[in-house]
């Protein structure tokens, strides 16, 4: 084979006088928009062409009529998107790679909730990847690199591969830690042919996950000639590679952007950063439906309480809450899903699946008091959290448990919200000690958070009037820049200052209401789980500052 002939897939010129070929000798309805067509086979093939006029022909003829209408032609287009011929073709493996293709279920941003900002921004990929000749007209230039920054499970995978199906563009996906090789070179040659296979598909997406893996900062005393040096330079060549009518779009996901080389930023290469946090209540409330749809859902469950407990979780594990739930359902022959069922999910995924061997009365006692201690604080102090139920019900390695959500998302704290907070923490332990005189060791965890929180006051946000409005932290998150002896111990004393004063709170919090905290326990020990309006019937309507 002394010669080699590049084939590419056709543009929209090509694909319209693709289709005007398999239409002759057709009865295509003079209403049908042929060029319409074309316009919204971005990536199809000829062979793909022809088989979308011929599955227009055979509805028209199963229906029995004589002339192919519009709404056969759209029929047909939406079988060949996903036709499993055509996904098959896109579902190659390049094992020199390590690459693949999107294969399966077609994802389109239908498939995305709680994104609504980010959606938008990518909506200008795919509207460009469909019309590119609006954008040249303007001298635009749409950006060819994408980071998607943001903690696992943020939806970064899930939005790459729906902006590949809403531009029915090939979607090719790459770990970035695949290009590591202990031989110098390997790793750039993978992304000459990453790249390469790319623009063969054209239009394509290339979707580098774990981009941080070869993207990192590089030192002054990095070798320019070291492999992962030589892979990140093959990199930013193949980004500056790309002409203003390029049809490849490069997306790269990280969780650590703030530790990404300069050079990989800059405009022209990954030029726009789309950051996903984690999904607020409006969010959490739209990912949970969304993932309802094909579930049979009982019409009493509340979403928005759901929505609400989950503060803090990311979209990948409200789906994986959906699917325990529906798991549990099966399992106990229910025919649907329910809050109750909901509610099980949620302690089995975060908290643990329950013992089977059950505590004594003695330790079942101590458990109960425990916990209500978190609860009863928590309710008078809330601390930027709400009360949502008090289990004694023992889970891995957990005899208990107190819900505590974020109320409504906070992102500000003040020092009362903290040191409530921190109050609530130790409630538990303190509840031990006002009852039995002495407390177990269950409560590590508890005191290790409260060390957290009260430590990051002094150090990191200038919250001790002695220590001052300084920020100790270095360049690393977990350490602290050089100090001296005498600031070290004024950062131990101002530190354990805010833990004794949550002390002191949470104790007058028990003591004031031990009559309430024996009540609570009596209802605990005999159902073993209290939701919050189980709670406040026994204790009392709420604090006013809860609300």
């Amino acid at each position: 084979f002394d010669r080699a002939v590049g084939l590419e897939l056709p543009n929209e010129a090509g694909r319209s006088a693709v289709l005007a070929v398999h239409a002759r000798g057709k009865p295509i309805s003079p209403e049908a928009d042929l060029e319409s067509i074309a316009t919204r086979t971005v990536g199809m093939t000829g062979a793909d062409l022809a088989s979308l006029i011929n599955e227009a022909a055979l509805l028209t003829a199963r229906a029995r009529r004589r002339t192919i209408l519009p709404d056969d032609l759209e029929q047909a287009l939406e079988r060949v998107r996903d036709a499993p011929e055509r996904q098959r073709r896109l579902s190659m493996r390049d094992r020199s790679i390590g690459s693949s293709f999107l294969h399966g279920e077609r994802t389109t941003f239908e498939d995305v909730a709680g994104l609504d900002n980010i959606v938008e921004e990518l909506a200008e990929v795919r509207e460009f990847l469909a019309d590119r000749q609006k954008f040249e007209k303007m001298g635009a230039r749409v950006p060819s690199g994408y980071l998607l920054a943001g903690p696992p499970g943020t939806g970064k995978t899930l939005l790459a591969h729906a902006l590949a199906g809403e531009s029915n563009a090939a979607f090719i996906s790459v770990a970035a830690t695949e290009f590591n090789e202990v031989y110098v070179g390997e790793g750039a040659a993978r992304v000459r042919d990453l790249f390469a296979q790319a623009r063969g598909v054209a239009p394509a997406i290339i979707f580098i996950d774990e981009l941080d893996a070869i993207g990192g900062q590089r030192s002054a005393g990095m070798a320019n000639n070291s492999e992962r040096a030589q892979t990140l330079n093959q990199l930013l060549i193949e980004l500056d590679g790309f002409g203003r009518s390029s049809t490849v779009i490069v997306m790269g996901a990280t969780n650590r952007p703030d530790i990404l080389d300069s050079a990989l930023t800059r405009p022209g290469r990954f030029d726009r950063t789309l950051t996903l946090e984690l999904p607020d209540i409006q969010a959490r409330r739209e990912i949970l439906e969304l993932h309802a749809r094909d579930k049979p859902i009982s019409s009493k469950i509340d979403f928005e309480s759901i929505a609400r407990v989950m503060s803090g979780v990311a979209g990948a594990e409200l789906k994986n809450l959906l699917n325990e739930a529906a798991l549990l359902a099966a399992r106990k022959g229910a025919t649907e899903i329910d809050q109750s069922l909901l509610e099980e999910a949620m302690d089995r995924i975060f908290v643990g699946i329950a013992n089977q061997r059950p505590l004594s009365t003695e330790e079942r006692l101590v458990v109960a008091y425990h916990e209500a201690g978190h609860g009863l604080v928590a309710r008078t102090l809330p601390g930027g959290r709400v009360l949502h139920k008090i289990s004694i019900v023992a889970r891995g390695g957990i005899q208990g448990v107190t819900w505590l959500p974020e109320a409504g998302d906070r992102r500000l704290h003040t020092p009362t919200v903290l040191i409530e907070r921190m109050a609530a923490l130790l409630a538990g332990r303190l509840a031990e000690e006002l009852v039995f005189g002495e407390a177990a060791d269950g409560a590590a965890s508890d005191l290790a958070r409260v060390g957290q929180i009260a430590r990051r006051m002094v150090t990191h946000l200038g919250m001790s009037e002695a220590v001052g409005a300084l920020n100790y932290v270095s360049d690393s998150p977990d350490e602290l820049i050089p100090i001296s002896d005498e600031t070290a111990r004024l950062i131990d004393s101002e530190t354990r200052r805010f833990v004794s004063e949550a002390e002191e709170l949470a104790r007058g919090v028990l003591r004031e209401q031990r009559s309430t905290l024996d009540r609570i326990v009596s209802a605990l020990l005999e159902r073993e789980t209290l939701s919050l309006e189980e709670v406040d019937e026994i204790a009392g309507p709420a604090p006013a500052s809860r609300l």
